[in-house]
Formats: structure tokens, C-alpha cells, sequence
């Protein structure tokens, strides 16, 4: 207090976790960090809501980030959310309407600069946790990937079998519910 610049760290480790694991781990390890973050840092029960809000919302909506830009988005969308619930709190407890806009801008401005630096750190995190996010499979399934323009160069026909196998691949993923875009990439790279 007063700046609650715990919520930058909080929304990076909640989009980490929900890019490197799954949501509904990142939702318990989440609920878990800011009831530990409450008690240790002697918070109300409002800042925990609020907390809340904004991280359930980040993960939530982080599911097939095919952009870094996407990821700028869930997060700002995540800032506005804490916002939110800041004035919601706020309103609730009585609070002057200087400090809840106050607060409210200091929660939207950590929420979405954690966007912000996750897009710019998401190499690091992927070397880290040894997963590759679809915004990288986007960037392998490139037509202008070196070694694909490679291939074209020097095996055509291999090429055109590669991208079909992709088109029937990619279906049956979908149809099964796998990763397509997983699925595409590695039909493309398969003859390599």
C-alpha cells in the first residue's frame, strides 16, 4: 500500500502458469498465492476479491493466444476487471471516491503492464518451462520459415505432401480435440 504493486506479479505468474500448465491449475495456485499474499502482507478481504477478479480473469481468457498482442489484451482486459472490482470494494466499504479512483488507476495500470512484459519475457518463459505456446507453432508454421523454403527448393513434391497431410491432420485434431496448430506444424516439419 498504497501503490498494490503486487498485482503485476501476480498477473504475470497467473498467465505463466496458465500458458505453461493448465487453467485450472493456474486457478489453485492463484486462489492459493493471494490468500498467502493477504494474510502475510495483513490486506483486507476486499483487496482478495478484487486479487481475484483480475487474476480469474486473466487465465480465463487466455486460452488459444495465437498473438502477442493477445496477450497485451487479456491483460489489459484483466486490468479493467480489477478496476472494476476496485469500485465495487470501494463502494461497498464506504471509501472517498478519490481513493477508489486512485486505486482503480493503479490496479488497470499493473494489470495490463503485466501484458505488457509477459509478451516481451514469453522466450525466456517458454526456454524456462520447456513448452512451446501457439504464438510460437504460428511462428514455425510460416510459409517464409527458412527451412520450409528450403524444402520447397529442393523437394516440391515433398512440400505439397507435407501441406497435405497438414490440411488432413489438422481436421482430425479438430475433430478429436487436440491441437490443431500442434498437429499442422508438426505435419509440415514430418518429412524433415
Amino acid at each position: 500500500p498504497p501503490w498494490h504493486a503486487v498485482v503485476l506479479p501476480l498477473t504475470m505468474t497467473a498467465m505463466i502458469l496458465t500458458l505453461a500448465y493448465n487453467p485450472q491449475f493456474a486457478l489453485l495456485m492463484m486462489l492459493s498465492l493471494a490468500m498467502a499474499l493477504v494474510v502475510v502482507l495483513g490486506s483486507s478481504v476486499e483487496r482478495l476479491v478484487e486479487q481475484m477478479g483480475g487474476l480469474a480473469t486473466s487465465i480465463l481468457l487466455l486460452r488459444n493466444v495465437r498473438t502477442r498482442t493477445q496477450l497485451v489484451q487479456v491483460a489489459t482486459f484483466a486490468g479493467l476487471v480489477l478496476a472494476g472490482m476496485t469500485v465495487a470494494t470501494g463502494m461497498l466499504t464506504g471509501q472517498s471516491w478519490t481513493l477508489i479512483a486512485t486505486d482503480a488507476f493503479r490496479r488497470f495500470a499493473w494489470g495490463s503492464l503485466a501484458g505488457f512484459l509477459l509478451a516481451g519475457l514469453l522466450p525466456l518463459v517458454e526456454r524456462c518451462f520447456g513448452i512451446v505456446t501457439d504464438i510460437s507453432l504460428l511462428e514455425l508454421a510460416d510459409g517464409a520459415h527458412p527451412l520450409m523454403q528450403e524444402l520447397v527448393r529442393r523437394a516440391p513434391g515433398t512440400s505439397t505432401h507435407s501441406t497435405t497431410v497438414a490440411t488432413l491432420a489438422e481436421a482430425a485434431a479438430e475433430a478429436i480435440g487436440a491441437n490443431p496448430l500442434l498437429v499442422r506444424v508438426g505435419s509440415y516439419f514430418h518429412d524433415i
